[in-house]
């Protein structure tokens, strides 16, 4: 394998500035004491490097290039002399060469162990994120199949409304209609849909901190009893308002169908985007539901078309 020597034939700036970057630069790539760079400088032309491996070589002429200095590159027939050569780091940040054992970078400033800890930072973030959302995925199918099995023993009854319907996701299995006097409740594997003061309501199975079935005899409108369906969680209602409830006056419900809806309501949490805990906080930011972890302080805003958590991770 063939290596490289580098002369030095000039310097673009020779003025005073001009020779301290190029020194500054050649002292921090190499083993050269500053008496030793004047005399470089004040010479017409210089072996600098001699047996350089290709990549070494290319570092080194880039970083001496950008000081400013005139170079010219020859191929020697020896073999790279690595013993020779002093190990060297590029800046991840503006690309200059640095000695291996450099504290920060010269150019820019960077602390290289610390930018070393952030990107450790960050890959444990996108690591944890990346489980949670494989265990949000593997959460999702086990509710979809639960849906799919219900909806095959208690068939459908009655029809969605286009306006609904056209919210509702392929991937989604729709399980349950409840007809209240405010108009029809579609229940889904992943969310409860609705229309409230004609703005079409997405409320994931998630955000419920519980449901109520209460209230007794309410209404009753010639043979149907209608009783009071109580959701309780953040809900945004439409036009900037929310509300920490919804209340349905609904038919009477039998006892599986009230059982299979409060069994959602309460067993469905969002598990945390960056530790996986199931123990979120939820809040209301006008039409926006932001939640955050009590065990990690991770925050997220939810998703409530798709039903999902999505962690507000720092940089």
């Amino acid at each position: 394998m063939p290596s490289f020597d580098i002369f030095f034939l000039s310097l673009r700036d020779p003025s005073k500035a001009g020779r301290a970057r190029f020194t500054q630069t050649l002292a921090h790539i190499s083993d050269m004491p500053n008496t030793k760079i004047e005399e470089i400088l004040r010479a017409s032309r210089t072996l600098l490097f001699e047996r350089l491996s290709r990549e070494r070589a290319n570092d080194i002429v880039t970083a001496l290039t950008q000081a400013g200095a005139r170079l010219e590159i020859r191929p020697n027939q020896a073999p790279p002399d690595t013993e020779q050569e002093v190990a060297t780091r590029k800046c991840p940040r503006c690309g200059f060469i640095e000695r291996a054992d450099a504290l920060e970078c010269s150019q820019c400033g960077l602390v290289f162990a610390k930018w070393e800890r952030e990107q450790v930072r960050a890959m444990q973030r996108e690591q944890r994120l990346e489980e949670a959302m494989a265990k949000a995925v593997q959460v999702r199918q086990k509710w979809t199949e639960r849906a799919t099995e219900y909806v095959s023993n208690h068939p459908l009854r009655g029809e969605i409304p286009a306006a609904l319907a056209s919210k509702i996701s392929p991937q989604e299995t729709v399980f349950m209609f409840v007809d209240a006097e405010e108009g029809l409740l579609v229940l889904t594997s992943r969310r409860c849909l609705c229309q409230r003061n004609n703005v079409t309501l997405s409320l994931p199975w998630e955000l419920m901190s519980g449901i109520d079935f209460g209230g007794g005899l309410l209404k009753k409108r010639g043979d149907v009893s209608r009783m009071q369906m109580t959701l309780f969680g953040p809900v945004p209602v439409g036009g900037g308002e929310s509300s920490q409830k919804l209340v349905w006056q609904v038919n009477d419900l039998d006892a599986v169908e009230r059982d299979t809806i409060m069994s959602w309501a309460y067993a469905r949490k969002f598990p945390c985007g960056a530790c996986g805990k199931t123990d979120l906080q939820f809040r209301l930011d006008g039409s926006k539901v932001h939640a955050r972890c009590m065990h990690c302080a991770t925050d997220h805003e939810i998703d409530l078309e798709e039903a999902l958590a999505i962690p507000i991770l720092a940089n």
